[in-house]
């Protein structure tokens, strides 16, 4: 098989495992319910997976370095806040996490679990788990006037509570709020737009003033 095939096969297993983990959860999605849904016998899927917990893995860690990956990209380039540039950034950010409701979801579900040692979510805000220098990336973002708490431990409840857990809790919940309330969606955004600057971003902010 070709290495462009792997690659795409690869790829199809953990988009097919993907739905299924949303659909049926972790635990009631088996590598035999995944394997049929993709089209492909259980023995490929193990060719490229060591087990389920394995192709989970993937999946999220796959999902959260990317997410990441935007936030690390604001503190290498010449993104000072406030600027279209940033904006743009921040905006790639927001949309990655909405366009990934799925996976999100899973992301939840599998961190809330008891017997989950260490939440996966939690790599959104650690990013020593992510295996990066978090004081660099810090300082240098604060360079740029984003204005993160310097006291590491209120950083963290500051950035996880009120930054990133309302964007996704939207992003669960926006599709059935629009149907609950009857209100169309460009308004739905607009109005959690609003309420996040006066809330999230006015605490980035107030470095200006």
């Amino acid at each position: 098989m070709k290495t462009r095939d792997k690659k795409a096969t690869k790829k199809h297993i953990l988009d097919t495992a993907r739905e299924k983990f949303a659909e049926r959860g972790y635990d009631g999605a088996s590598i035999s319910h995944i394997a049929k849904a993709a089209g492909v016998n259980q023995a490929l899927i193990y060719y490229y997976f060591e087990n389920k917990q394995a192709l989970l893995n993937e999946i999220l860690d796959d999902f959260i370095s990317t997410a990441n990956g935007f936030l690390i990209e604001l503190a290498r380039k010449n993104y000072e806040f406030g600027t279209p540039e940033m904006e743009l950034q921040m905006e790639k950010y927001n949309r990655y996490l909405l366009e990934n409701e799925k996976t999100l979801r899973l992301l939840l579900t599998e961190s809330l679990k008891d017997s989950t040692k260490v939440p996966p979510i939690f790599k959104l805000i650690d990013f020593h788990m992510e295996g990066l220098n978090e004081k660099e990336v810090i300082s240098q973002l604060n360079k740029k006037g984003f204005n993160l708490d310097k006291e590491e431990q209120q950083r963290r409840v500051t950035e996880f509570f009120t930054g990133i857990m309302p964007v996704i809790i939207f992003s669960l919940f926006r599709k059935k709020w629009c149907r609950h309330f009857d209100l169309p969606p460009e308004e739905l955004n607009t109005l959690f737009t609003r309420a996040n600057e006066m809330t999230h971003g006015r605490h980035h902010k107030k470095a200006e003033h």
